[in-house]
């Protein structure tokens, strides 16, 4: 059935054929409490609140904000606290008929069509990421998150780095209000001196989705042993970032006495350096 010059669809799901009286009644979202949302369409709400079998309720887009396009519009509620909630019900939007519904029996707030013009902000977490940390020690961040819509979700993803295989922890939840505090760990089993852990906060509000990453890189005593062959040339590849690029921290005394004229507590190192493009080479020893 249709109401309000066709802006209100509801249509019972496939194989549903009970019959169910209700009103509707115009809804206007006082200016005031927009906060970010720009609406998309009429709003309405259900005299009678009780639901029975879930029913498409469909409200048409009249008019898209400029700046947005018919795929950003959702249907919203606006609660007795004064809080604006996405409709996390299943979502379907027709760019042909210009409807967007979803598929509830949920009917005691109000249904607006609506464009969310602000993302969700996530503050906090540690003071610099690029920190190395303690391996097999738990790392917790504080995150929060502010947004004009109090049902944000939330995702934490982590796992060790460098494997193909990787066991990872996952958290996640949904928030109660505009604003919360969340506490997300990487278990020190994820860290270790061979690997550091990725880690990504996933936040979204139905329409706008980010990801902050929260990999953390661990401290070594070493990046690898390499075998040496007396009288010949060996790479010396690093496989971690340097504490220090010091060839004095980058070196302990050799175990027996190089040939000619070097001392057992010397080496002989040279270094690759880039030459200039106008030379044509490629690098040079030095």
């Amino acid at each position: 059935m249709f109401a309000f010059n066709n802006n209100i669809r509801l249509l019972n799901s496939p194989g549903d054929l009970s019959l169910t009286h209700n009103t509707v009644v115009y809804y206007t979202p006082a200016p005031a409490v927009m906060n970010g949302l720009l609406p998309a369409g009429i709003g309405f709400t259900f005299k009678n609140t009780v639901g029975g079998f879930p029913f498409y309720v469909g409200l048409k887009v009249d008019t898209v904000p400029a700046g947005y396009t018919f795929s950003d519009v959702r249907i919203y509620h606006l609660t007795a606290a004064g809080l604006w909630v996405l409709d996390d019900n299943p979502f379907f939007a027709d760019s042909v008929t210009r409807y967007v519904s979803v598929l509830t029996n949920q009917l005691d707030l109000p249904f607006v069509a609506m464009v969310d013009t602000r993302k969700p902000v996530v503050t906090g977490g540690p003071d610099s990421l690029r920190k190395p940390v303690v391996p097999g020690v738990s790392i917790n961040d504080t995150l929060v998150i502010h947004d004009n819509i109090a049902n944000v979700t939330w995702r934490y993803k982590t796992a060790k780095a460098g494997v193909v295989r990787r066991r990872r922890h996952d958290q996640g939840g949904t928030l109660s209000d505009t604003a919360d505090t969340i506490i997300v760990t990487i278990p020190g089993g994820f860290l270790n001196t061979d690997n550091g852990a990725r880690a990504f906060f996933i936040v979204s509000d139905g329409v706008h989705t980010d990801t902050l990453v929260l990999s953390r890189s661990v401290i070594s005593d070493n990046c690898g042993i390499v075998r040496t062959v007396d009288m010949k040339w060996t790479p010396l590849p690093v496989s971690m970032v340097l504490d220090s690029a010091g060839a004095r921290r980058c070196s302990r005394p050799s175990a027996a006495a190089p040939p000619g004229n070097t001392t057992r507590q010397q080496i002989q190192a040279f270094q690759m350096v880039p030459e200039r493009r106008e030379r044509g080479r490629q690098g040079q020893m030095g």
